[in-house]
C-alpha cells in the first residue's frame, strides 16, 4: 500500500511536470518530513533504554542513515526499523534513477520510462535473492527471516510492486476498477495456498530452498498487490466502526514504532505475564496512548508545517 500511494505521487510528478532535481528534492523532503522526525525520536528512546538496560549495538551510527540492514542482518536493537530502511531506500532510488537516466536518454514516453525503471529495480531485487540462494546453504527459516527477509537489497520489491500497481492503476483505470474483485479473489487463492498448501505439500525451506529464497517473497508481495484494486476503491462508511478504524490509521506509524522494542519489551521486564488478558489489554492501551501522544506532539505539527510550506 505504501509503494502504491507514493508511487502514484511520484508517477504524476514524473509525467506531468518538469522532473528535475528540485522536483526530486521536494518529493523527498515531503516524504522525510512525514517519516524522519518520529523515527529519530523513537530511535533516541531506544538508545536511552539500551544505555539503561541491554547495551547498544555495534554500528549504532547506521541507524541514523537507515544502513542497519542495508546489505546484512539487522542487530537485535530496534528490530522493527528494518522495514523503514526498505522504504527509505526505495523512495530514494527510483526518483534518482529516473532523474539520472532521464538526463542521458531524454525519454519521449515518460510513462513507459517510469515502468521500465520500476521493473529494473524489481529485477535487481529478484536477482539479489537469486545470488543469495546461490551463495548460501541455509535451510533454517529463522536465519532466512533475519538474513534475507529483513535485508534491504532483497526486499526492494516489497515497495516497487506497489509502485508497479500504481502505474497500472494510472494507465489502465477501467481494467483496474472492473477487475478488482477477480484480482482480489486471485490474491486470496494465492494466500490460501501459501498458508495451507505449503504445509500440506511439505514445501518447506528445507525441501524447497530455491522457492523460499528466490520466489516466496515475490509471490507473497504479488498476492497482497492483487488486493490493491479493491482497497484503493474502498469508500468511507458512516458506520460507527469507521471512527476507531480512522483513529488507528491516523496513529498507525506511531503504533508501529512504539509497540515492540519499547512497549512490549519493557512490559516483559516489568510485569508478571501469567494473566495474559490483563497483560494484552495493558499492552494495547499503553501502545495506543503513547502513539496518540507522539502523533499529537510530533507528527501532526510537522505535517501541518509541511503542508503550509507547500502552499
Amino acid at each position: 500500500m505504501s509503494g502504491f500511494l507514493i508511487g502514484t505521487i511520484l508517477y504524476r510528478l514524473y509525467v506531468d511536470q518538469h522532473f528535475r532535481l528540485p522536483t526530486v528534492l521536494s518529493f523527498l523532503r515531503r516524504r522525510w518530513l512525514r517519516t524522519l522526525p518520529l523515527y529519530y525520536t523513537i530511535l533516541l528512546v531506544n538508545i536511552l533504554i539500551g544505555v539503561v538496560y541491554s547495551g547498544l549495538p555495534d554500528g549504532l551510527w547506521k541507524y541514523f542513515f537507515f544502513l542497519q540492514n542495508a546489505t546484512g542482518k539487522i542487530p537485535l536493537f530496534f528490530v522493527e526499523s528494518w522495514s523503514l530502511s526498505v522504504e527509505e531506500f526505495s523512495y530514494v532510488l527510483l526518483p534518482l534513477l529516473l532523474l539520472l537516466t532521464g538526463v542521458v536518454f531524454r525519454p519521449n514516453n515518460r510513462s513507459l520510462f517510469f515502468l521500465l525503471g520500476t521493473c529494473l529495480l524489481l529485477l535487481c531485487s529478484f536477482g539479489a535473492r537469486l545470488y543469495f540462494h546461490q551463495t548460501t546453504q541455509n535451510t533454517d527459516v529463522v536465519v532466512w527471516n533475519t538474513d534475507l527477509k529483513m535485508v534491504v537489497v532483497y526486499r526492494l520489491d516489497a515497495i516497487y510492486m506497489g509502485v508497479l500497481c500504481s502505474w497500472i492503476a494510472e494507465n489502465f483505470k477501467k481494467f483496474w476498477i472492473n477487475s478488482k474483485w477477480m484480482l482480489c479473489f486471485a490474491g486470496l487463492l494465492i494466500l490460501c495456498f501459501l498458508f495451507a498448501g505449503i504445509g500440506y505439500f511439505q514445501f518447506t525451506i528445507r525441501n524447497a530452498p530455491l522457492f523460499w529464497n528466490v520466489f516466496y517473497l515475490t509471490v507473497v508481495t504479488t498476492a497482497i498487490a492483487l488486493f490493491l484494486p479493491v482497497l484503493s476503491d474502498w469508500k468511507k462508511t458512516e458506520w460507527m466502526i469507521s471512527k476507531p478504524i480512522a483513529f488507528v490509521s491516523m496513529i498507525s506509524y506511531s503504533v508501529y514504532l512504539w509497540h515492540y522494542s519499547i512497549v512490549l519489551q519493557l512490559m516483559r521486564s516489568w510485569f508478571y505475564q501469567s494473566d495474559r488478558y490483563t497483560f494484552t489489554a495493558l499492552y494495547i492501551s499503553i501502545t495506543l496512548l503513547l502513539s496518540w501522544f507522539t502523533y499529537a506532539l510530533i507528527e501532526k505539527p510537522v505535517l501541518a508545517f509541511r503542508d503550509r510550506k507547500k502552499t
